[in-house]
């Protein structure tokens, strides 16, 4: 479906935290009624930036909230609107104080926290957070992962996602297969399906992260010591036949993988269970397996053009849309 319109009398105020915002939600940072803050970039001043992501940071705050933070907020959150607003946060960005800073400045709004990742991922990051004391200090919350919601009676909603179009992207060496994430407890699965591919002679792009010295392995997997830029991440995909995606243990949700692979209209390997339940699922596109043992080589080696007739319904105005059906 195509998005709807955005709510015009609603101003929305989006609390990130992660640099990857910068690619995920081109469709908000063209409307004027949504305002856009990174916790990775506050500032453009740069001494600014540091004094801030300091004062502001988990590890600052881990075992004690610093006092006098209102400062960067009133800097950073202070909008002259006549119009109702709505805060969406993300778990690395909760503090008792911005709670109050928010109640007390804009009367009547709504707070809403957005957790991208599995809840207790974030609450192990972030020591403010207390599952009762965030069900009081918020109006919604809501979690991508069907679990968590589950677990907690939070809402369940799929993440929103906008990515660059291909043209955008920066040319990258063709795979038949890509994989790229932190091995987390996935590693001797992401090398039994290294070593399968590569030896019935497939091209296999595989980078991952997370993994100590001493457990890494001269096989042709790349083991970074550092995450890859967003931006690198989407292009290696984009010239890619095929995109393989294995959970992280406890989570369900509907994955940016999967949505790179409908956007971009490449294979996709995984075992994601939301995945047959979309429109877009098609055994000739999309290889579900509950078993590595599972997966096709064939699937892989096979090039059919994949045309998923993607109809926008990813987009982050789509979501937005959503909390304002609350």
């Amino acid at each position: 479906m195509e998005d709807k319109m955005i709510n015009g009398e609603t101003t929305y105020i989006y609390l990130l935290s992660d640099p990857m915002s910068q690619f995920t939600m081109l469709d908000l940072q063209v409307l004027n009624n949504v305002k856009l803050v990174n916790k990775h970039k506050l500032f453009k001043n740069k001494v600014l930036n540091i004094l801030s992501k300091s004062h502001l940071s988990l590890k600052a705050n881990e075992f004690i909230s610093l006092p006098l933070k209102k400062i960067w907020y009133k800097k950073l959150l202070r909008y002259k609107s006549d119009k109702k607003v709505v805060v969406i946060m993300s778990p690395p960005w909760y503090d008792r104080q911005l709670i109050k800073f928010l109640r007390k400045n804009y009367s009547n709004c709504k707070l809403i926290l957005h957790f991208h990742d599995i809840v207790a991922k974030d609450l192990k990051y972030n020591k403010q957070l207390k599952i009762e004391r965030i069900k009081k200090d918020f109006d919604q919350i809501i979690v991508y992962n069907q679990s968590d919601a589950e677990a907690y009676g939070f809402v369940y909603h799929p993440v929103g996602y906008a990515p660059p179009s291909k043209k955008e992207l920066k040319k990258y060496p063709y795979s038949d297969l890509v994989f790229i994430g932190a091995a987390k407890d996935r590693l001797a699965d992401i090398r039994k399906i290294y070593k399968r591919m590569t030896a019935a002679g497939l091209i296999c792009d595989f980078y991952v992260t997370e993994v100590p010295d001493d457990q890494r392995r001269d096989d042709g997997i790349i083991y970074g010591d550092k995450f890859l830029p967003y931006s690198e991440c989407l292009a290696r995909e984009a010239a890619s036949n095929c995109l393989l995606e294995i959970l992280q243990g406890g989570s369900r949700g509907r994955t940016y993988r999967m949505m790179d692979a409908i956007i971009y209209n490449k294979k996709l390997i995984t075992n994601c269970e939301e995945i047959v339940m979309l429109p877009y699922y098609n055994e000739n596109r999309i290889h579900f397996f509950n078993n590595i043992n599972q997966i096709s080589i064939d699937f892989v080696r096979d090039h059919r053009e994949i045309d998923y007739g993607y109809k926008n319904d990813f987009s982050n105005v789509t979501f937005l849309n959503f909390i304002d059906s609350l």
